[in-house]
């Protein structure tokens, strides 16, 4: 097995060392990737949580544009978000997760 030695994580007089193998074998394949979406009209009012594939049905009919300003990012099931920063939608290329 690779073992990874993470000198930034881990409690006091814990093990930092991960073991990849477990770690790759910890994650579910079979979750599909969720987003939140904020329209900068709106920015306090939070969507989701909606797939990938939604998204980027929504971006390929035109819903997100200059006059239509949105962002987005990971969540959870729950809506509860996966990541802090929120990505432009004309960064954004849902394709990619699909």
């Amino acid at each position: 097995p690779v073992l990874y030695d993470n000198k930034r994580v881990g409690a006091a007089g814990e093990s930092s060392v991960v073991d990849a193998d477990k770690f790759e074998a910890s994650k579910t394949v079979d979750q599909p990737l969720l987003w939140q979406l904020k329209w900068a009209a709106t920015p306090d009012e939070l969507h989701g949580p909606f797939d990938s594939l939604t998204m980027h049905g929504w971006m390929s009919q035109g819903c997100f544009s200059e006059e239509r300003v949105a962002e987005f990012r990971q969540c959870d099931s729950s809506n509860k978000p996966l990541e802090s920063c929120w990505h432009s939608w004309d960064k954004m290329d849902f394709e990619l997760y699909l």
